[in-house]
């Protein structure tokens, strides 16, 4: 809109209005820690994200220890969870086996040999804005 009074805000995941309000307050990324990406930052910028070496992976990794579709990484209200779609060498968080969790700022995730870590920010209120002028 043009009236002087309305933003627009970029960069926001679009979904559900249940992950909007958390979208809205956190940014959220993987940076690859181990791998042939090594020192990459993925921002997580849809509610769904799919992991693996595949061409049809939204993040995609070049590591022959990878699935083509490894991990699915997804917005709920509360927060990212991420969950392994079948693959062949499993999904650890902080050194556990597990198929699915929900993830917390720091968490180291393998998917294979490639070690991410899931890393949460909060993001700056945006201040308010006011039209001054003629009445």
């Amino acid at each position: 809109m043009k009236d002087g009074l309305t933003r627009k805000i970029t960069g926001l995941l679009k979904g559900s209005r249940k992950t909007a309000a958390f979208a809205r307050r956190h940014r959220a990324s993987l940076t690859v820690l181990t791998g042939p990406a090594s020192g990459m930052e993925h921002v997580l910028g849809s509610e769904r994200v799919v992991v693996g070496r595949g061409p049809g992976a939204d993040v995609a990794i070049a590591d022959d220890s990878m699935s083509r579709q490894h991990a699915l990484f997804e917005l709920e209200a509360d927060g990212w969870h991420v969950s392994d779609l079948g693959s062949t060498n499993g999904l650890c968080i902080n050194g556990a086996v597990l198929g699915a969790a929900p993830l917390k700022h720091g968490d180291k995730i393998r998917l294979g040999t490639v070690e991410l870590q899931y890393v949460l920010e909060e993001r700056a209120a945006a201040a308010p804005r006011h039209r001054l002028g003629a009445s």
